[in-house]
């Protein structure tokens, strides 16, 4: 099993046409989840580093929320309001988690004022 570090990731989203196959192997593995928001939180010059950890972070929403705790939810929710991501990237990725909340009848406080608040 390939162990992830953030550091490695961001460098991998540096130059994604090299790192295709470790790309995808990290968006395919459980430490996405709890790495993709650590990088949504790095202060970096290179803003298409968040482009591409959102859209990562948007995929496995869609596809693998299933494999998420429940418990992160919340946490996820901050972590998404918490970056000054662009904000058609932020709502996208708020609303599927909210569309994720909904069909499994979880919608948390903190999902629920993020979107009052945008």
């Amino acid at each position: 099993m390939v162990e992830f570090n953030k550091e490695q990731v961001i460098s991998a989203y540096l130059a994604p046409k090299d790192n295709q196959e470790y790309l995808t192997s990290f968006k395919e593995s459980q430490q996405a989840w709890t790495l993709l928001p650590e990088i949504l939180t790095t202060e970096s010059p290179d803003h298409s580093i968040y482009i591409q950890a959102s859209k990562m972070l948007k995929k496995k929403l869609q596809s693998e929320i299933h494999l998420l705790p429940e418990v992160q939810y919340p946490n996820l929710a901050q972590t998404i309001l918490s970056k000054p991501i662009s904000f058609p990237t932020c709502l996208i990725l708020l609303l599927d988690l909210l569309k994720i909340h909904y069909q499994t009848k979880k919608i948390t406080q903190p999902l629920i004022f993020g979107l009052i608040l945008l």
